[in-house]
């Protein structure tokens, strides 16, 4: 997912202990994609009213920046992601991680 997305990717939370990672976009930006991905696909949309645990920059357990934000790389463009993820649902063997 990672590769996929390249330099295109901002800032991304990673969760070991789950598995997940959180891709920070514009809000609203997502608002259609519920009936793109099925709930096997393991891909969730969260509201802007959502609780993500945001690492401290120096934290190295639990939640932590797996990309850490910078003044020219916060947020991912939502097509980005898009065609990111469906990558990974599709199966496209240059994505292998799940993506929350």
């Amino acid at each position: 997912m990672l590769e996929h997305l390249g330099d295109r990717s901002g800032a991304v939370i990673e969760d070991p202990g789950g598995n997940t990672f959180y891709w920070l976009v514009p809000p609203g930006s997502t608002l259609e994609w519920e009936e793109e991905f099925t709930p096997q696909a393991q891909v969730q949309m969260l509201s802007e009213t959502a609780h993500v645990a945001v690492p401290g920059p120096q934290c190295t357990a639990g939640p932590q920046w797996r990309i850490p934000p910078t003044r020219m790389r916060c947020l991912t463009a939502a097509e980005a992601l898009r065609d990111a993820l469906a990558a990974a649902v599709s199966g496209s063997p240059d994505t292998s991680e799940h993506c929350w």
